[in-house]
């Protein structure tokens, strides 16, 4: 189960919990809102203090200064109702400026305590070496503390300055660190079973896990901070597509799909605007870790102690995240703008960064669309021919409407599997296509 408290980004950009494509931490029934995200309390501007060194090449009015601009561009969006304010400098360090591992655990401390949620700068990567030991980690952000009602109570956000980033790619740092601060996870824009292009790079959010070219937040990103903070124009711009990932008998749902939607476009091989994405992960609002006994004593942790009863896979005690609800279990839904799509079901490939399971479910195939006729006896499954325009069925969105039941089942799998087992495509040919 991948629902820890840390985020990075890469080069790599990160947080300290990673839960699912939307929400980054999701209630329970013993902790939050049962299958609710876990939010700021949005009735008062979220407080923040900022470190007072300099961030690399940046001076600190500078840093400062981009660092307000980025909680702006999320916090100013007219479908959002959130806002937050520079409060000074970083409490219980000399100058407020955190210099050293001390320095950082007793910040930390008034973080997990509620006291304050600091902006740290490492000014020349020093912290980062000792921190980290990574050269590709560039920012992560962790919740501090969380509140019984489902809030976040104060949350941490830690830049480097020693990966010789320009301003540009700092901003893009801060956005996308900024965006775990804020409760979201990553995001992906969808999987090409022809291969990326230049568009699907161009759909890459700024929550994406590693460094991009974006300069500013994407339809995907803009989705999902509304869908958290949703102001009174929320309705009368985005609807929801909702639906169910099922396996092959059309019942059993699967957790950890990549769902993703682009823009209808005729004249297309594809049939989509692939630049464009919404996307979410089927049973993001599920536990990965129920505390069911079957893998309560699976892989032996290295030093045991790294572990609270020894092994990774222990789960008698189920994970403190993520609803119990079994219907959540293979559940998407993506906000999106009014108009027409297409949808598609894909393998999640993140490195592991996102979802609710670690390692992440195996697909059959590279992908599926779907299809308004589709059940498990599906006679349209076949390979996909990438220089023949797809039959895609689309779906159609109205803003403040819910678009219900666009449920994919997917082809030629075993009748359920699960992370640890591999997916049976022996029954009924290679399972490598979509449909078509």
């Amino acid at each position: 189960m991948k629902r820890t408290l840390l985020c990075a980004t890469v080069l790599l950009l990160s947080s300290l919990a990673a839960g699912a494509g939307g929400p980054l931490l999701v209630g329970s029934p013993s902790f939050g809102v049962d299958g609710q995200p876990f939010v700021w309390n949005n009735a008062q501007p979220v407080q923040y203090r900022v470190d007072s060194g300099t961030l690399g090449m940046l001076s600190s009015a500078t840093a400062t200064a981009d660092l307000a601009n980025a909680f702006a561009a999320w916090t100013q969006l007219p479908t959002v109702a959130l806002s937050a304010t520079n409060t000074g400098p970083i409490l219980g360090v000399t100058s407020g400026h955190v210099a050293t591992v001390a320095d950082f655990n007793a910040v930390t401390g008034s973080c997990d305590s509620g006291q304050q949620s600091p902006m740290i700068f490492d000014s020349n990567g020093s912290l980062f070496s000792q921190l980290v030991g990574d050269a590709s980690v560039i920012g992560f952000t962790s919740p501090c503390k969380l509140s019984q009602d489902g809030h976040i109570v104060s949350a941490m956000s830690v830049f480097t300055g020693g990966s010789n980033l320009t301003e540009q790619q700092q901003d893009q740092v801060m956005l996308h660190e900024l965006g775990h601060f804020f409760g979201l996870d990553h995001s992906l824009p969808g999987v090409d079973p022809c291969g990326t292009s230049t568009a699907d790079i161009a759909a890459l959010p700024i929550m994406y896990f590693q460094l991009t070219s974006q300069a500013g937040l994407t339809s995907d990103d803009k989705a999902w901070i509304s869908w958290l903070y949703p102001s009174a124009t929320f309705n009368s711009v985005y609807g929801t597509i909702t639906g169910l990932v099922l396996f092959s008998d059309g019942q059993s749902h699967v957790q950890d799909v990549l769902v993703a939607a682009h823009p209808a476009m005729s004249g297309t091989t594809a049939g989509e605007d692939r630049s464009q994405a919404w996307s979410s992960i089927s049973g993001f609002r599920f536990t990965g870790n129920p505390g069911q006994p079957y893998t309560s004593n699976y892989l032996a942790c290295t030093p045991a102690s790294a572990c609270p009863h020894g092994f990774y896979g222990n789960n008698a005690d189920g994970d403190s995240f993520g609803s119990r609800n079994a219907a959540l279990l293979g559940w998407f839904e993506i906000p999106i703008l009014a108009g027409t799509y297409a949808v598609e079901a894909s393998s999640i490939n993140d490195g592991g960064v996102i979802g609710p399971n670690d390692p992440i479910i195996p697909l059959p195939g590279p992908g599926e669309y779907w299809n308004a006729h589709e059940s498990a006896t599906d006679a349209n499954f076949s390979t996909i021919d990438c220089t023949v325009p797809r039959q895609i069925d689309y779906v159609t969105v109205q803003a403040g409407q819910v678009t219900p039941n666009i449920n994919i089942t997917l082809d030629n799998t075993a009748p359920t599997f699960d992370i640890f087992e591999g997916p049976d495509t022996t029954s009924s040919g290679n399972a490598t296509g979509v449909h078509p």
